[in-house]
């Protein structure tokens, strides 16, 4: 991990391109939000505990290896997207934006806690799955599987002995085409015959 000698964040990657701002109060996120609002985004963070909660100035951010969910509290109700391997459903997603095929970003409100249900708690323990960056590591490992099988399916030709050379393998020929010039040559045969009898 990398650690940002400025703002003092940790990234997976070194030099990784980041907003670099000293990171602000949580509690400030929440000043005239409904109460329900801040006991929505506890409920989410005590379900992918451990994790690096980021204070930004417009979001609040879940980070592991990378950040993987955000928060935008409002004063009703919770807005905020999750970062997923592939895109998928919920009563709650608004929008969904494919960056690539395993970086999809799921655009979602909450009002209340009847929003947080099974499957919407299933989704952000894949995302925190994301966040650990092991959707890469399966990749990884399935292109590790593939090259295996097919190495079983396709194994490389034995190598075997040379067969030693015959006179006919040491005579090279070509064809030649007849008649034009004195119709002696119409079938395959040694160069070295034809060129003599040319």
């Amino acid at each position: 991990m990398w650690h940002c000698p400025s703002c003092g964040r940790t990234f997976a990657n070194v030099n990784q391109t980041h907003t670099c701002a000293e990171l602000g109060d949580l509690d400030a996120h929440f000043v005239g939000t409904d109460p329900q609002v801040r006991e929505l985004f506890d409920l989410l963070r005590a379900a992918v505990e451990p994790v690096d909660v980021l204070a930004q100035r417009t979001r609040i951010a879940f980070h592991i290896r990378m950040s993987f969910a955000a928060f935008m509290p409002r004063k009703h109700w919770l807005d905020g997207h999750l970062v997923l391997a592939r895109s998928t459903e919920h009563p709650t997603f608004r929008s969904v934006q494919v960056f690539s095929p395993r970086n999809v970003l799921h655009v979602f409100r909450l009002r209340d806690a009847a929003d947080v249900d099974d499957a919407f708690l299933a989704l952000l323990s894949d995302a925190r799955a994301v966040g650990e960056q092991r959707h890469l590591r399966q990749v990884q490992g399935a292109a590790l599987q593939t090259t295996v099988e097919r190495r079983r399916e396709y194994p490389p030709p034995r190598a075997t002995k040379a067969s030693p050379p015959t006179t006919l393998n040491r005579l090279t020929t070509h064809p030649v085409v007849s008649g034009e010039r004195d119709g002696r040559c119409h079938r395959w045969i040694p160069y070295s015959s034809c060129s003599a009898s040319s």
